[in-house]
């Protein structure tokens, strides 16, 4: 089973540092992991330092791979793709740029269609990328990511342009994706009810180091919410054992 911790990482853009020291426990295969932060805490410089996009100290210790750092798929909050490409060729060319080869085969066809049709965006399949809504694009941006079957997926915010029907739907299929395939999934997230209802554990990034990391229930209390967010909130558990912010004022 894949597994990954974070020892001491650190990046930054030219002298200015952005993350530092960050450092976690041992997550393995089948978790979903929500990183959270208010806006500009460093939690993209994150992803980018783990998908070894970016330099900087500390380590990333990747065990149980099959594919080494290119089980490592990072999935940034813009679309990357050409707009003249239409969704199906987007998503296949995605595919071919992970696992190269001459020619394009029928499993990969087939894998193309089932993902499309996992997300719920096959009737976009001939449309051209430059006409989509930007909820649309950010659903392809998500099957040009899970198309490269990776062992670990960083997720920048994939639920941003979304509507409520659409989060809960992707949250939904990310967390059974994780559980069915043993994929850790990284998901930045900004709602914290998010947070506690689809991620078993939670990292915590505030100005550019770790500030809590662990199970979400337990990472997500009060005085974090207090010290990093500046909220004076509670925390209710409700129906199904799930647990609900209430925010009652600023700091």
């Amino acid at each position: 089973m894949v597994s990954i911790q974070l020892q001491n990482l650190g990046a930054s853009y030219g002298q200015r540092p952005i993350i530092s020291g960050v450092s976690t426990a041992r997550w393995v295969g089948g978790q979903v992991v929500a990183v959270v932060g208010p806006n500009a805490a460093g939690k993209s410089t994150l992803f980018k330092r783990i998908a070894g996009l970016i330099d900087g100290p500390g380590h990333v210790l990747l065990e149980g791979s099959t594919k080494g750092t290119r089980g490592i798929c990072y999935m940034p909050q813009g679309l990357n793709a050409s707009a003249r490409l239409t969704v199906y060729e987007s998503v296949l060319l995605a595919r071919k740029q992970r696992a190269p080869g001459w020619g394009v085969h029928d499993n990969e066809l087939a894998l193309v269609d089932e993902t499309l049709q996992a997300l719920g965006i096959s009737d976009l399949s001939f449309r051209n990328l430059g006409e989509l809504s930007g909820g649309q694009q950010q659903l392809v941006s998500i099957a040009q990511t899970l198309i490269r079957e990776p062992e670990v997926l960083l997720m920048d915010e994939p639920t941003s342009a979304l509507d409520m029907h659409r989060q809960v739907q992707v949250l939904n299929f990310m967390r059974a994706l994780a559980r069915k395939r043993q994929v850790i999934v990284f998901i930045a997230l900004h709602d914290l009810n998010q947070a506690l209802r689809f991620a078993d554990q939670v990292l915590v990034i505030a100005d550019g180091t770790a500030q809590g990391s662990g199970p979400s229930h337990e990472v997500i209390n009060e005085a974090m919410l207090r010290a990093v967010y500046k909220v004076e909130a509670r925390i209710e558990r409700c129906s199904r054992g799930q647990h609900h912010i209430v925010i009652d004022d600023i700091v």
